[in-house]
């Protein structure tokens, strides 16, 4: 909603018929706009994320991920909506969406666990951050944070259980390339 054609339209009555209280309702309308206007500029600049959890985790292994959103600027935070994207294979369903209301100088703390059950690398975000003002007079705020990355390493399976066909460590068939060579072995032609 815009409120510009409301303050015009408000201030040509008040032209028109010498109304105070139309004066009066016009001065307000223009100080809601001029406030809005502000906050809204200033709404996402205080903003700090932060991702906590390990950057690497074994096969099977279940992680604790935590998501920091803290307020540092002076201006409240009345809704913020956080849509963290996270790959499929590690967390079900694929995101993390929360709505926040954040004071100056207040943090919260999104908690989810992720469950590694394949190897892999993968990346944790982007984190998605919307936010508007209280009488919808603005267009939204919107921010995107990086992503991080979490590597998964493989199941770790002792050689017998595989099943290998062959016990010499370089292969059934000899080869007449050598990785060394032998000093006691003579090539060439002899005189």
């Amino acid at each position: 909603m815009n409120l510009l054609p409301l303050l015009l339209a408000v201030l040509s009555v008040a032209f028109l018929t010498g109304s105070d209280s139309l004066f009066y309702l016009a001065y307000v309308l223009g100080g809601i706009a001029l406030v809005t206007f502000i906050w809204m500029r200033q709404a996402l600049h205080g903003l700090r994320t932060e991702r906590r959890f390990p950057t690497r985790a074994f096969y099977g292994e279940e992680i604790a991920a935590e998501l920091v959103v803290s307020n540092q600027g002076r201006w409240p935070i009345l809704w913020l909506r956080l849509h963290e994207s996270l790959p499929l294979s590690l967390h079900v369903p694929s995101f993390v969406q929360r709505v926040v209301s954040l004071a100056p100088g207040e943090k919260t703390t999104i908690r989810y666990q992720l469950n590694c059950q394949r190897r892999g690398y993968y990346r944790l975000g982007p984190l998605r951050l919307r936010t508007g003002d209280w009488v919808d007079l603005m267009r939204d705020q919107e921010a995107v944070w990086p992503d991080d990355t979490l590597i998964v390493y493989p199941r770790i399976v002792a050689l017998h259980y595989l099943g290998l066909p062959s016990r010499l460590p370089f292969g059934d068939l000899p080869s007449q390339q050598r990785i060394f060579k032998d000093p006691s072995r003579f090539l060439g032609v002899r005189d």
